[in-house]
């Protein structure tokens, strides 16, 4: 089986804005899991935020990634500024890509067992996805199925952004964001089988 294992949203500085990589975790789109421990603060494994009113503290980040995870975002981020730099070379109207495929920069590398995709947005902001890197998935499907994820996050992007309480270029922490990536991933894992 083949499945997203993290994923990344990064600023045009590649300040991490979103990075999650437990989604084998997550039953169900808004569901804990039971992730909530008795003192009322969400378990690592789900990266939930539980409100100050709800535990008596400042809220945690909802952003969760292991550090090797984090450090696999971080070393393709070189694969994607060589992408965009080609990208621009060739001219926008150029090269192979369809103009629908313009933010898609497609495969980056590969990272231990992983396969790293990226995409930007026009305003510079990257989304990665790291993917399990397993034999016999058709990569032609692959990439249809990460094109269409790759869509969804920038339209959820864009409509986080649309709120007048988000702060651009900040840490996204909006619980809505959080479930319709869950869900975007969701389907992808499931279509992966």
């Amino acid at each position: 089986m083949c499945a997203l294992a993290c994923l990344a949203v990064l600023s045009r500085q590649n300040a991490p804005l979103y990075l999650r990589s437990d989604f084998a975790g997550d039953a169900g789109v808004g569901n804990d899991g039971g992730g909530v421990g008795a003192s009322g603060v969400a378990a690592p494994s789900t990266g939930r935020t539980i409100p100050p009113s709800v535990r008596g503290g400042p809220a945690r980040p909802m952003n969760f990634a292991s550090l090797s995870h984090q450090f696999m975002i971080h070393a393709s981020l070189d694969h994607v500024d060589e992408k965009v730099r080609d990208i621009v070379t060739r001219g926008a109207g150029a090269g192979t890509q369809a103009a629908g495929d313009a933010m898609y920069l497609g495969f980056l590398c590969p990272v231990e067992e992983m396969r790293m995709y990226g995409y930007m947005t026009n305003t510079g902001t990257k989304v990665v996805a790291m993917v399990e890197d397993v034999a016999g998935v058709g990569q032609q499907q692959r990439e249809v199925d990460l094109k269409t994820l790759f869509a969804s996050v920038h339209v959820l992007y864009a409509e986080h952004l649309l709120n007048p309480f988000a702060r651009i270029g900040g840490e996204i922490a909006s619980v809505r964001f959080d479930e319709g990536i869950q869900k975007c991933v969701g389907i992808f894992n499931g279509r992966q089988v």
